[in-house]
């Protein structure tokens, strides 16, 4: 009977760590969802971010044209522009802070080129107006968010 007992004893005691292992699970399911979702916002505000500079560069533009057709003589000899541009060295030695340059060629050599050509190549297209490279950007980005997660 006391062999019973203990038994039943050890049944409940399962069952409620059982329980408690089902409430984490549910907590994780949760939170996984959520991650899932700010990880979705911040590409999508990565993206609103980039189309944001590009089009304060056409309005730029729109604005510098409208006020050169109207420049003084003073002025004349005078050309504005607008350009985007991105500090890639900037990004690279930041990186090199961040990430073990052993497990992740981050600046590249002749031998080996950096794992962020790829990302710099989008940056480079981006700058220059191509609107359809934004796109790669983003996925570009978020793909080397994924691959550079510790493990």
């Amino acid at each position: 009977m006391q062999e019973h007992a203990k038994y039943l004893s050890r049944k409940n005691e399962l069952n409620s760590t059982l329980t408690n292992v089902k409430k984490r699970l549910e907590m994780i399911a949760g939170d996984n969802q959520r991650l899932a979702e700010t990880r979705q916002a911040r590409t999508n505000l990565f993206e609103e971010l980039i189309r944001t500079a590009q089009m304060q560069q056409r309005k730029y533009q729109e604005i510098i044209a409208l006020f050169a057709s109207n420049k003084a003589e003073v002025l004349s000899d005078l050309d504005f522009s607008a350009h985007i541009s991105f500090d890639c060295q900037g990004l690279l030695k930041g990186l090199v802070d961040v990430l073990d340059n052993r497990q992740v060629q981050v600046m590249g050599d002749e031998q080996v080129p950096s794992k962020f050509e790829d990302l710099q190549t989008f940056y480079r297209h981006v700058t220059s107006g191509d609107e359809n490279a934004i796109a790669g950007l983003v996925a570009e980005t978020n793909s080397l968010c994924e691959e550079m997660k510790p493990s």
